[in-house]
């Protein structure tokens, strides 16, 4: 999928308003692609499970990313960040968002 199909995915996720789960496992996601992703859910209310296993470019950034999302984003109730190389300040972010 890469970036761009990343990007482009997130942008028809704003159209879609039934969609209940989500797996990107190992589609090449980078911050930037998960940045565009996490600003498509903010708003989003019916998606329950996001899975973006296996994607080790993610990071803390792209960690960051997400926990921001989770700030607003009610519906979110499993996220799969398996393999992503979030580390200690991506996972101290999503715990935060989570609080």
């Amino acid at each position: 999928l890469g970036e761009r199909g990343l990007v482009q995915l997130s942008d028809a996720l704003r159209r879609c308003d039934s969609l209940t789960y989500l797996s990107l496992q190992a589609v090449a996601a980078t911050p930037p692609a998960v940045g565009a992703l996490a600003d498509a859910l903010r708003q989003h209310d019916s998606l329950t499970c996001l899975s973006l296993e296996k994607n080790p470019h993610v990071g803390a950034e792209g960690a960051l990313e997400l926990g921001q999302m989770l700030k607003q984003n009610a519906s979110l109730t499993a996220l799969n960040l398996a393999s992503c190389a979030v580390g200690d300040s991506g996972a101290r972010e999503l715990c935060d968002a989570l609080m």
